[in-house]
């Protein structure tokens, strides 16, 4: 949208830019500004979701190990016991 409203600036201008083609290009480069900030923005958001959802997934392998080595001990202590 930005990029398209710089362009019709662009186009417009014939040998010097007038004043008003100079706010035009003021405003669409805002524009452009501003939409780079928020697509920043939703990209940091992602890759903070993916970060937690990584570390979840870290965190549930490492519970499952752990339940399943206790239950291998629980195992080992019985075999043990019937000797």
């Amino acid at each position: 949208m930005a990029s398209t409203c710089y362009q019709k600036c662009m186009d417009s201008r014939e040998t010097s830019i007038s004043s008003s083609e100079k706010k035009c290009i003021k405003n669409c480069l805002k524009a452009m500004q501003f939409s780079h900030y928020k697509m920043f923005e939703i990209l940091q958001k992602k890759n903070e979701e993916f970060e937690q959802e990584q570390e979840n997934q870290e965190k549930e392998k490492q519970q499952k190990q752990n339940e399943d080595k206790l239950q291998q001990e629980k195992e080992y202590k019985k075999e043990w016991l019937k000797i």
